[in-house]
Order: structure tokens, then C-alpha cells, then sequence
């Protein structure tokens, strides 16, 4: 799984990006955060029961079955890494630590979304 973040305020080539993502979805997208998963699309973020539901949702479902990737052949064009068109069959580990400095390893299982995104 390849997680990839783009400012879109000040950064007009991430404001065309977008432009062609919304292309490749037929949908206008008319907020943020966006999060793309296989041909799923979430718009914003509420709280982790529900958003947060929906992501981990499509994450298990592009884990159990074959999801294509719409935006990675975008990414591609743009110059960006060659993204895999697939998702993988089978689950793959993750790692849910990291170090701190001045707090030591935290377990990033242990929060929710937004904290996790202030903590990183």
C-alpha cells in the first residue's frame, strides 16, 4: 500500500492534479482531506467511527479482493513513482511504531487519524 499526501492551497501542479483526478472520477471533489482507495472516493473527515470506518472498509476490501488503482496511472504521468495498478491479495504487515524524540516509541494503533497525522 502506497500512502502519498499533496498540498493543493499553494501548489498550482498538486490544483491540476486534482483536476485530472476529479477527470478519472466523473465527480467533482469539493473538499479535503480526499482519500482515494481503489475506485473509492471519501471526501473529508468526520470522526473515526465514521470516516475513519469507511477508510479502513475500502483498505479491507482492496486487501481481500483485486482493486484497480485509478489514480496511480495520473501519478505516473505526472513523473511520479510507478504506482502497482493492483492492490495486493493478501494482507501484508505493517509497521505501527515509531520514535519520537522527547516522547520514545509510540504505537500509532493507539490513536485515532487525527492524532496520528498531528503526532507524524
Amino acid at each position: 500500500m502506497v500512502i502519498q499526501q499533496f498540498e493543493i492551497w499553494y501548489d498550482t501542479e498538486n490544483q491540476k492534479l486534482l483536476q485530472k483526478v476529479e477527470k478519472q472520477f466523473d465527480t467533482p471533489i469539493n473538499g479535503v482531506p480526499l482519500t482515494l482507495i481503489g475506485d473509492a472516493k471519501i471526501v473529508g473527515y468526520s470522526i473515526d467511527t465514521i470516516t475513519g470506518k469507511q477508510i479502513d472498509e475500502a483498505i479491507q476490501y482492496c486487501l481481500k479482493n483485486t482493486c484497480t488503482d485509478l489514480v496511480g496511472p495520473i501519478l505516473s504521468a505526472k513523473g511520479g513513482q510507478e504506482l502497482p495498478q493492483k492492490s495486493p491479495k493478501k494482507s501484508t504487515e505493517v509497521n505501527t511504531q515509531v520514535t519520537i524524540p522527547g516522547f520514545g516509541v509510540v504505537q500509532l494503533k493507539d490513536f485515532s487519524l487525527p492524532v496520528v497525522t498531528i503526532i507524524l
